[in-house]
């Protein structure tokens, strides 16, 4: 019996798979994508790239985020500038020349090499392009701010352009550097850093200004906050999810996710986690009990108890409140348990504003004070209620525990260590 034949996707299966994820003649559309999970392909990543561009036909144009493989970051004094020992060492920018950074996998290398592709002149926030409206997408990129205004990731949103996502992880979705530009908050983290650029006369030296795209725009989201964005934009029912060869896909529209998590940014990032004081206690216990009743279970009890509307003055120094403009929205108790690991006994929001982050924000805020512990485990008894948000960000189920009024699931989240440790 002759041996199976290996399955191998072509450049028209790919094609298939794109048409039927929603891709569409004369779209724009900037592809991630993680090529490994794609499957074996007759002609590598150029069978993908391929069917891209029949996908989209003449008239459309395939964008990818390419940076550049400069790598001399931690050669960076504080001030952002290059030592002087190691200028003439460092390469310069050429848009034409330049590698696109390996962190993002082979295939932006190889858009940015595919014949006719042009290559936006912004060194960080590099975008290739290839295809009918290449040059419209990739000229004049502005070099401060360049995910801002006047860059592809904004023609790319007014062009009604989409994004495509090849099995990558969807906190790598770039577009999104755009709506952290767009978002109105407070306290953007700046980075401004020395460039070298190669012209005919040699290498320019230029200082770079941009909100810093190397961690979270504001402190107190996430490393990998993008993600949950894109997951929090799909739970609105938009975007669509098929195979492209083995990879699991998403194509979303790219001014729709950029319009969200611009006001996702503007909802949450302005809440602040700060730790508890004694002129809080007397509104925290009512914001408790408000909490708990509007789940709308078991009422009169809760209205019965004291314990309901009141915040433990003995757990002050383990508790900590977010506030939302300046008004408490919630607070947390996080205790240290006679195992080493930390329990999460209290966490209630207010309820008028439910659903903008601030749980997700007190967790994460627990989490950090439970790895300063050295904790190896957060703990918490949750409820049925609240059992998909636990297991949403990492908690398993791992018991019951009979609660005054029901049994309820025992969850535990294992902590990676802190930094430094």
């Amino acid at each position: 019996m002759p041996p199976a034949r290996p399955v191998l996707h072509t450049r028209a299966s790919l094609r298939g798979d794109l048409t039927r994820l929603g891709l569409r003649a004369g779209d724009a559309v900037m592809v991630h994508a993680a090529m490994s999970r794609v499957g074996r392909l007759l002609n590598g990543p150029d069978a993908l790239i391929g069917a891209l561009r029949d996908a989209v036909g003449p008239a459309g144009t395939i964008l990818a985020y390419v940076d550049w493989d400069g790598a001399y970051d931690d050669l960076l004094e504080a001030d952002g500038r290059v030592p002087a020992e190691w200028r003439d060492h460092v390469p310069p920018f050429d848009p034409a020349a330049s590698r696109a950074i390996r962190d993002h996998g082979v295939l932006a290398e190889f858009i940015r090499t595919t014949p006719g592709a042009l290559r936006s002149g912004n060194p960080g926030a590099s975008v290739a392009a290839v295809g009918a409206q290449a040059q419209a997408f990739t000229a004049d990129h502005p070099l401060d701010y360049g995910y801002g205004e006047g860059s592809p990731f904004a023609r790319l949103v007014a062009a009604g352009g989409k994004v495509l996502m090849v099995a990558a992880p969807y906190d790598t979705m770039t577009l999104l550097h755009h709506a952290e530009h767009l978002a109105r908050i407070p306290g953007k983290r700046v980075r401004r850093c020395e460039v070298p650029f190669a012209g005919p006369d040699g290498t320019r030296w230029r200082m770079i200004e941009e909100f810093d795209t190397s961690r979270p725009v504001v402190a107190g989201l996430a490393d990998d906050y993008f993600a949950d964005v894109v997951r929090a934009f799909l739970a609105t029912g938009r975007g669509a999810q098929g195979l492209v060869g083995e990879a699991p896909s998403l194509l979303v529209d790219a001014a729709a996710i950029c319009a969200f998590a611009t006001d996702w940014l503007e909802h949450r990032a302005g809440v602040r986690i700060r730790p508890a004081n004694a002129d809080d206690l007397s509104a925290l216990g009512p914001l408790k009990l408000r909490s708990s009743l509007a789940w709308g279970d078991h009422g009169e009890q809760l209205l019965a108890l004291p314990e309901a509307a009141t915040a433990p003055a003995e757990h002050l120094p383990s508790m900590f409140v977010a506030e939302l403009g300046g008004r408490l929205a919630g607070f947390a108790t996080l205790l240290r348990r006679d195992d080493g690991d930390a329990e999460l006994e209290d966490l209630f929001v207010e309820p008028g504003l439910w659903r903008r982050g601030i749980a997700s924000r007190l967790v994460a805020e627990a989490e950090r004070r439970a790895r300063a512990l050295g904790a190896a485990r957060l703990h918490v008894i949750g409820s049925a209620r609240a059992q998909p948000f636990y297991e949403a960000r990492g908690f398993e189920v791992v018991g019951q525990a009979q609660t005054l009024f029901a049994l309820a699931p025992v969850m535990r989240k294992a902590l990676a260590p802190a930094a430094g440790t």
